[in-house]
């Protein structure tokens, strides 16, 4: 038995009425639809920190609760 899909959605808008936020939203409810993990990330709703290259190989580990999430949601499966 195989994995089920995964995706990960980013929208790339900042803005509070974004077109891409509500397109990502739909986009994510037609595919779980179709038995598909997927995660919407807003970079409004859960920004970022600022790049620290100590953990660009192992982002899992970075003190920042918000990048483990995001590592977490675009981990692939194999």
């Amino acid at each position: 038995m195989s994995a089920p899909l995964r995706g990960l959605l980013l929208s790339g808008s900042l803005s509070n009425s974004s077109h891409t936020r509500v397109f990502l939203e739909d986009l994510a409810i037609l595919v779980r639809e179709q038995s598909v993990i997927a995660y919407v990330w807003d970079p409004d709703l859960k920004p970022p920190p600022i790049l620290n290259l100590v953990y660009y190989r192992h982002p899992r580990d970075h003190e920042s609760k918000i990048v483990q999430q995001l590592a977490q949601s675009a981990k692939v499966v194999s």
